[in-house]
């Protein structure tokens, strides 16, 4: 999760068009902090996931990686349901 985590920031900052510096800036913290974050060597205060979110143009959830997670969850019940189906269905001549 840690990974996933330092990668989102990185990710969601690149495409926000921020520095690490001006997010620093942004967020109050030193652009070594946004470093850690983005090298997965420290988490943000879980105070700045709203500012840090929202300065991204992302929800909290997609910063923590949830969002992805979410969507192989899903995925991968709704092809169980679906085999599921297929095998209860009586074969039609």
């Amino acid at each position: 999760m840690r990974i996933k985590i330092a990668e989102n920031i990185k990710k969601f900052r690149i495409a926000s068009g921020y520095t690490q510096s001006e997010l620093a800036i942004l967020l109050s913290v030193s652009p070594q902090a946004v470093s850690r974050w983005e090298n997965g060597q420290a988490f943000p205060d879980i105070t700045l996931l709203p500012l840090l979110a929202k300065y991204l143009n992302v929800t909290i959830d997609e910063i923590m990686g949830s969002e992805e997670q979410r969507g192989e969850c899903l995925k991968k019940e709704a092809f169980e349901r679906l085999s599921l189906i297929h095998i209860s269905e009586p074969t039609r001549l």
